[in-house]
């Protein structure tokens, strides 16, 4: 055999380095096929994420084409005025140009719905609501179950005065219902118990719940004492029935709010401390350079005094800017979190314990910046004592005896 050809067919290290050499190269090559091969389908599968990506926004930005159904149409509407009464907008947002604009951006096609319009689906969805519950109503009346009612009156800032009745019953179910059966514009100027007699018996009449009534909720007033009384003599000329033999009686239906009870007993406490505060909050406002003598007379009773000097602290920190500023400026450099300082009033339950429990959060930023502050230097004159501040410390552990009975009720 030549001598060549034997070399170049005889088993040894070149034959197999050549052998491993030929694989490895077959190897990387197809390596590199299969790694170019996940490329491109990693880039194909990346632009065709990325493409339909721009799909979806072209599709979302164009307007839709074609028409609405009655279907869709409905249901935008219902979704309209939930979204509106919901977050408390006005009706005529509807009208606006640029909520129009918006619309016909989504969807062209969508009918254009006007103030009146929307206002008429309102007063629908409301009779609709009011005929369920008072189907409802009659129908637990019926069975001989009972009612509860109870009853509040306020002023608008409008000056505007209203009240509202509320109904509290317990299904076959066992289960507490409650909701409002109606919010009454009170027109009289003056609100006689026999004037609100007859608002609430009209309520209940036209419900057809009268004969059910139970217990009336109320406040302390003494025009709702006669409002009881009065009622008392209209539901009598009821008809009696089996399922509701018993109509209202005054001595057994007349429950007290204990909410304003404890309320009124905190008043009293202030009244006893000459504290009481005032309905006006303008009442503790102070002139520029002036704390020390506008309106500003100091008690001789300790807890008087301090709890004036702290309204008028609050209100100063409330009305001007740069000390509103300044204490928050005070409270984050000592790390304290800054919460919003209240003044109490005579008709807001709990009010006179959450001022005292706000500002004694922030009594150190208040001594800080009252001590160093240079707006005002007879803000000093006035300035809140260490020993007034136990003082402060002692009334609001008083009044949170208060606090958690008037929360459950």
């Amino acid at each position: 055999m030549h001598p060549t050809l034997f070399e170049a067919i005889k088993p040894g290290p070149p034959l197999l380095q050549r052998a491993q050499s030929s694989q490895s190269q077959s190897s990387q090559d197809q390596s590199s096929q299969d790694q170019s091969s996940q490329d491109q389908s990693s880039q194909d599968s990346q632009g065709a994420q990325n493409m339909r990506k721009v799909q979806n926004a072209h599709r979302f930005f164009t307007p839709r084409v074609g028409g609405s159904n009655p279907i869709s149409a409905s249901r935008y509407r219902e979704l309209l005025l939930a979204f509106i009464v919901s977050n408390n907008l006005p009706m005529s947002l509807v009208d606006r140009p640029s909520f129009r604009q918006l619309v016909h951006q989504l969807s062209p096609s969508t009918l254009v719905i006007s103030t009146s319009s929307l206002m008429r689906d309102l007063h629908k969805t409301f009779c609709n609501h009011r005929m369920k519950l008072q189907i409802e109503l009659q129908a637990h009346v019926i069975k001989g179950g009972r009612l509860s009612l109870t009853t509040d009156s306020w002023s608008a800032m409008n000056g505007a005065e209203h009240a509202a009745i509320t109904v509290h019953w317990i299904n076959n179910e066992w289960v507490h219902r409650h909701c409002v059966l109606d919010i009454i514009h009170l027109k009289e100027p003056i609100h006689s118990g026999e004037y609100l007699a007859e608002q609430l018996q009209a309520i209940t009449d036209d419900f057809g719940i009268t004969n059910g009534v139970f217990t009336i909720t109320r406040d302390n007033a003494s025009n709702n004492t006669a409002m009881l009384a009065e009622f008392e003599i209209g539901v009598c000329t009821d008809i009696a029935s089996i399922q509701q033999p018993w109509s209202f009686i005054v001595k057994e239906g007349d429950v007290r709010c204990m909410a304003h009870i404890i309320n009124l007993a905190v008043q009293a406490a202030l009244t006893m401390l000459k504290a009481v505060p005032l309905e006006q909050t303008e009442s503790y406002r102070l002139e520029q350079g002036s704390a020390h003598t506008q309106g500003f007379v100091p008690n001789r009773d300790e807890v008087a005094t301090v709890l004036i000097k702290l309204r008028r602290h609050i209100y100063v920190f409330r009305n001007r800017r740069a000390w509103k500023d300044a204490l928050k400026v005070q409270a984050s450099t000592m790390g304290i979190q800054v919460v919003s300082l209240s003044l109490d009033m005579p008709v807001r339950w709990n009010s006179t314990y959450h001022m005292l429990e706000n500002a004694l959060k922030l009594e150190q930023p208040i001594n800080a910046l009252c001590a160093s502050q240079t707006m005002d230097l007879s803000m000093r004159d006035i300035i809140i004592t260490s020993i007034e501040w136990q003082v402060l410390h002692g009334l609001k552990a008083f009044f949170k005896i208060f606090v958690k009975p008037a929360e459950q009720v």
